[in-house]
């Protein structure tokens, strides 16, 4: 049985609505974009959870963190320790591009990171993103049509 692992991630937009992804190994696939995020602490809300994985990924602390506009769950992990995350994917503004990963163990886990347009997106048809709907899920997003309710997004 996959142990419960409640996860806030962020949808972090710059001023000119690139996307911030990180390039990670999946676990079906070599290679998927993500969002920045993770697992919430112990006493944490999901808006805590994801200011400080942000920062902890990314170093910026200045940001403007909207509304949970997604949904997904989905369980990976070896076989001998399945997780199913319970992902919730709020939407933020940043001014800052700079990106500098301050924790450790996700600066080995995270091998690169890049800011990505809606245009970038759709050039690159081989690449995978999470969810992997995330070329057409964005653009509402982009022109300000957010959910009244997190979308479940699927896998």
């Amino acid at each position: 049985m996959a142990r419960l692992r409640p996860t806030a991630r962020t949808l972090l937009l710059d001023p000119d609505d690139r996307l911030l992804l990180f390039l990670a190994s999946g676990d079906s696939t070599p290679l998927i974009w993500i969002t920045p995020g993770g697992g919430v602490e112990p006493g944490e809300t999901l808006q805590q959870a994801a200011l400080r994985e942000l920062h902890e990924e990314t170093s910026q602390a200045d940001v403007s963190l909207g509304p949970c506009v997604w949904y997904r769950e989905h369980t990976w992990g070896p076989p001998h320790d399945r997780v199913r995350s319970q992902e919730h994917f709020f939407l933020a503004r940043t001014t800052a591009t700079a990106v500098h990963i301050l924790d450790e163990t996700e600066a080995l886990e995270l091998i690169e990171w890049r800011w990505w347009s809606l245009a970038d997106m759709l050039a690159a048809p081989s690449a995978t993103f999470a969810p992997r709907q995330m070329r057409t899920l964005l653009p509402p997003l982009l022109r300000g049509i957010l959910p009244s309710t997190p979308t479940d997004v699927g896998i």
